[in-house]
């Protein structure tokens, strides 16, 4: 790869950020401490210099500033992390998504590598990723890297999203958004409301956001078409109940509701020339797609401190998801395919947290029950009709011990049990799976803090993603299973803090060693059997001035399938699909004491290889977006005029073939304003 894009894009806002210090030296007082951050994803309250893992936490300053859509977008701040086109992350050059995506995850259980939870809901996977994740009322987004299955379990062997929204609060709060994009179209409304309803007992919030769009990409249709896929409606609607009962002080318990809505496009194909924003459907093969999507949840939390040192968590969780998809094209406006998916899940977590203000044993253990049934049926031909259960029980815990002042020792471990049942018909062939899996997954490692709150951390732990069974789309429809895919990492972190907490500079270096890696090749899910990747990750938060802060990531990394045989022999020694050599980016914002605000960043992602057969013709990658936002902000209101992508990059997220080749792309240059009002 050559380095000339990065250097031109990440050069630019370095020239900027200069001229932006010398511009707050008049006005602002010199460094600060940055804000401790608190990681959560660990099942157990860390500072980031305590954490076990590399993570990348995000407050809410730092999510809904402009720059950002979704959950999504925010990869482009983390490490060895990019934007993956099915919905879902792709983390050190892993596929977010999993072994497949679309209708093969369906019909055979196949897990994605990345879990995403939203107040500990964890979203539902149909093999794309039908709801965009709202930063509207957002507290904090941790992207944890690298396998997180000990704590995690399922669907967590490349990493973790973990989304906490604002609580409660006892004091009154209000708000209101009014904003409107240019590239799509988009108008969208949003409200808080905060308060008590029993002082210092029972409060409430409730929030919402809602959008109406009109895509950037021109679907070429005629007045026959049943509908117009452009057209995208989302909703986001949660409410939070927080009981914190006078007479018994030590317990507390939370109700968290929250439904989300999606009408229309979210696939964004576009065929050649990409940089048109245009999908033909009167070519062969190409197709227009919209859904209609609702997803449920409730979850309960409940704590109660048995003793200044010991607290007991207990999270129940309900999902319900109706998905509906319907796709036509290939020269005809008549619909050639259709699809609805029920889920209903239910997950109930229990824990002990031991974490002593002085002492040298810091743990969580606990207890995790998984339930889920599945209801598919795909009306193509002869079409798909079913149903699926997933039932998974498993205990787990992790550790640190102090053996001296400064050096711990971590130790850790999951025990998980998975049953799962599929009974299929698929395009008129039975498919009857009942497939169980008992795994073990252990965390070692040792932690050394040479200063305070600088830290050298060492790890080895491993994930997994279960297996299943199939129907094969090739043709045959025949039935197959495959095997679950293990991984075992390596990780050796630092955490610096310097210049009094000014500055802080996270590291990583990991190595994961792959065994019977999924794979989806000539219509199967395939077992490759090992592959590995490596690399180094850099990020920095430095607080310059009272009104100037800056940040900066970099990954680097490199994989190979080490062994493939069979079917997939041609695969070895090729790269991991989705897997950029190289990922930065660079940020900055400046608060003037007048109110007035500027922030700006920039990312660059490497060429990637859109499949593991490393087609020279499905490239994608090698863009770099830079994003700004002007404003000002008072205790009343705050009013953003922001820019995304302004140099107008065709961003391509990944290319394939069929007949034509088509890609899925990323919003091109848009223009937007939003309206902020406190009250």
């Amino acid at each position: 790869m050559t380095f000339d894009r990065p250097i031109t894009a990440l050069s630019s806002l370095a020239v900027a950020i200069a001229m932006l210090s010398q511009a707050a030296t008049a006005e602002t007082t010199p460094a600060q401490t940055l804000a401790p951050v608190i990681i959560t994803g660990e099942k157990i309250e860390r500072t980031q210099a305590e954490s076990t893992t590399a993570v990348t936490a995000l407050s809410d300053e730092e999510v809904d500033n402009g720059q950002f859509e979704s959950v999504m977008d925010l990869t482009s701040l983390v490490p060895n992390a990019i934007e993956g086109a099915e919905g879902v992350p792709n983390v050190r050059g892993v596929s977010g998504s999993g072994g497949t995506a679309g209708g093969v995850t369906l019909t055979s259980g196949a897990k994605p590598r990345i879990s995403t939870s939203i107040d500990g809901m964890s979203d539902a996977y149909f093999g794309e990723g039908y709801n965009l994740d709202s930063l509207w009322d957002v507290e904090q987004v941790e992207f944890l890297r690298g396998p997180q299955s000990t704590l995690q379990g399922r669907s967590a062997s490349a990493g973790a999203v973990v989304v906490k929204t604002k609580d409660p609060s006892f004091d009154w709060e209000a708000a209101v958004r009014a904003g409107y994009e240019t590239a799509d179209e988009e108008t969208l409304l949003a409200g808080m409301v905060s308060g008590p309803l029993i002082e210092d007992q029972l409060a409430f919030r409730l929030s919402a956001q809602g959008s109406l769009a009109d895509s950037y990409i021109d679907y070429k249709l005629d007045d026959g078409w049943p509908w117009d896929p452009a057209e995208t409606t989302r909703t986001d609607v949660r409410a939070k109940l927080l009981w914190m009962p006078e007479f018994l002080p030590d317990f507390s318990s939370q109700l968290t509701f929250n439904q989300r809505t999606q009408e229309g496009e979210y696939m964004r194909r576009v065929t050649e020339p990409y940089d048109d924003y245009v999908l033909d459907g009167d070519l062969a093969d190409i197709n227009h797609r919209v859904t209609d999507s609702t997803s449920q949840a409730l979850v309960w939390d409940m704590d109660y401190i048995l003793s200044n040192d010991l607290t007991a968590y207990v999270t129940y969780t309900h999902g319900n998801v109706d998905s509906s998809f319907e796709m036509a094209g290939n020269g005809s406006s008549n619909i050639g395919m259709s699809m609805d998916v029920t889920e209903v899940s239910n997950t109930l977590d229990s824990r002990l947290v031991y974490d002593p203000s002085a002492g040298r044993l810091q743990a969580v253990v606990g207890t995790n029950f998984y339930q889920r049934t599945q209801d598919i049926v795909v009306v193509r031909g002869s079409g798909i009709d079913g149903d699926g259960s997933v039932l998974t029980g498993s205990v787990y815990g992790d550790s640190t011990f102090a053996l001296t002042d400064s050096l711990n020792l971590i130790a850790g471990g999951r025990l998980e049990a998975e049953n799962q049942k599929r009974d299929v018909s698929a395009y008129g062939n039975p498919l009857d799976s009942d497939v169980d899996t008992l795994v073990l997954l252990p965390k070692v490692g040792a932690s050394y803090e040479f200063l305070p709150q600088n830290t050298v951390t060492a790890t080895v732990r491993k994930g997994y993603t279960p297996g299943g069974g199939a129907v094969a789309f090739d043709g045959s429809y025949d039935y197959y299973e495959f095997d679950r895919e293990e991984v075992i990492t390596y990780e050796l972190l630092s955490h610096l803090s310097m210049l009094e907490g000014g500055l802080v500079v996270d590291t990583a270096l990991f190595y994961n060693d792959y065994s019977d890696f999924q794979n989806f090749s000539g219509g199967k899910i395939v077992n490759v059997e090992s592959g590995r990747n490596f690399g180094a990750e850099l990020s920095a938060s430095l607080q310059a001035t009272a009104g100037l802060s800056l940040t900066a990531s970099m990954g680097v990394l490199s994989t190979e399938v080490t062994e493939a045989s069979g079917a997939v022999a041609d695969l070895e020694g090729n790269e991991f699909a989705n897997a950029p050599a190289f990922n930065a980016s660079l940020g900055a914002k400046q608060n003037w004491n007048s109110g007035v605000f500027l922030n700006g960043s920039a990312n660059y992602v490497g060429e990637y290889y859109s499949d593991g057969t490393n087609n020279e013709d499905h490239k994608a990658g090698d863009y770099y977006v830079l994003n700004s936002a002007v404003g000002y902000e008072n205790d009343d209101f705050t009013v953003r005029l922001y820019g995304r992508n302004l140099t107008n990059e065709t961003v391509i997220l990944s290319q394939s073939t069929r007949t034509v080749k088509e890609a899925r792309v990323a919003t091109p240059r848009t223009f937007g304003l939003t309206v902020d009002y406190r009250f």
